[in-house]
């Protein structure tokens, strides 16, 4: 029997192919796409690594992932971004009639998204959080999962931003459960990205690792591109 995870960067990645994860008997997993940024905040983040090593970690971002490929020369595993991956939720969505719930992002993203789904012919709905502490207030929490609970999703989008998003689904799993939702994705910036709120960079910039890059040039300011460049400290991990 092939071994279902590989470790890379000290982390355990489990979610090596999106069919895999869209055909698994489990009734609930937490999908955690994992780039550059994520590996650097794990190793000083013992919370945010506990999640990713207990559940379904991908591959995100093609420079962690191409040079994944060159340290496991003879594995078969997929770069799965949650920009990529919503396209393979709503395909499955609309052929099975299931459900599909967003959680986050900005009003015209959310509203967009679900407005895009539903011109698919899938059954959609969201909500935005407004950005607003974590742990959210006990009140505000009510409202999220009474929405939840009432639309009743198989797969819930959470774009939070790292580590908000990925709390809020392992804080919340057993009753996510319960609600029916079969797939949690912490999805970060997707909404924009599926909505056209945001032009995501050619394929040929997507193969060779420079989407991080098409965003600064995009909308050029120093606080994204500082944020770029530090993106690159996690290749010290590589060898972990």
């Amino acid at each position: 029997m092939k071994e279902q995870s590989l470790q890379f960067c000290g982390l355990r990645f489990s979610g090596l192919a999106k069919d895999a994860i869209l055909e698994s008997p489990e009734p609930f997993q937490q999908v955690v796409t994992v780039g550059a940024e994520f590996i650097i905040e794990a190793h000083r983040n013992e919370r945010l690594r506990r999640i990713i090593d207990a559940n379904v970690a991908t591959f995100d971002g093609q420079v962690p992932y191409a040079i994944a490929r060159r340290k496991h020369p003879g594995r078969a595993f997929e770069k799965i971004s949650g920009a990529d991956f919503i396209y393979d939720v709503c395909a499955r969505a609309r052929e099975r009639g299931e459900r599909i719930f967003l959680l986050g992002g900005y009003p015209q993203s959310n509203a967009g998204s679900v407005e895009k789904m539903r011109a698919m012919g899938i059954e959609a709905d969201g909500m935005v959080t407004g950005f607003i502490p974590y742990p959210f207030p006990q009140e505000r929490l009510e409202q999220i999962r009474e929405r939840i609970r009432s639309f009743a999703p198989n797969y819930l989008f959470v774009g939070l931003g790292m580590c908000k998003q990925e709390y809020f689904i392992d804080e919340n799993r057993d009753f996510l459960a319960a609600c029916g939702v079969r797939i949690a994705v912490g999805s970060g910036g997707t909404f924009e990205v599926f909505s056209g709120m945001i032009r995501r960079a050619p394929v040929w910039m997507q193969r060779a690792g420079l989407e991080g890059l098409y965003r600064v040039l995009s909308e050029p300011n120093f606080k994204r591109f500082k944020r770029l460049a530090s993106t690159l400290k996690f290749l010290k991990y590589i060898d972990r």
